[in-house]
């Protein structure tokens, strides 16, 4: 038996524990729990698609450009693999939700004070990022 249960309340818990106590156990089973790590969503997509086709707009290069520059620029990270400091960049695609969010919010800024390009806030953009 697979059984996959996402808990997001304590009502939730509760229930499974209940489930877990009236479970006949006739063979050992292996019992793991993992925290959910929510990347980053499609709409959180779209709507990034969008700000760097307003950036080529209004200040030339390929969207893709703009997506290489920002990445390097806000996605920097550093690792140590095998005794050494390795700098590399992130892929977007692997921040969760709010990671995604702070990564928007520094190009909003880094746009408006360095290029002085406005990029509307998900909610207010009169691009349909939806449907791209």
């Amino acid at each position: 038996m697979n059984l996959t249960k996402v808990i997001y309340t304590d009502s939730d818990k509760r229930n499974l524990i209940k489930f877990l106590e009236g479970w006949e156990i006739i063979k050992p089973h292996k019992v793991k729990v993992s925290q959910v790590r929510l990347n980053r969503s499609l709409a959180q997509h779209r709507y990034y698609r969008a700000m760097l086709k307003i950036l080529q707009d209004e200040n030339g290069d390929t969207d893709d450009d703009w997506n290489i520059y920002l990445k390097k620029k806000f996605l920097k990270s550093t690792k140590e693999i095998n005794g050494q400091l390795v700098e590399y960049t992130r892929s977007s695609t692997e921040l969760t939700t709010l990671e995604f969010e702070d990564y928007m919010s520094k190009i909003r800024m880094f746009a408006s004070q360095e290029l002085g390009c406005y990029l509307p806030q998900p909610n207010e953009t009169q691009y349909d990022y939806l449907q791209l």
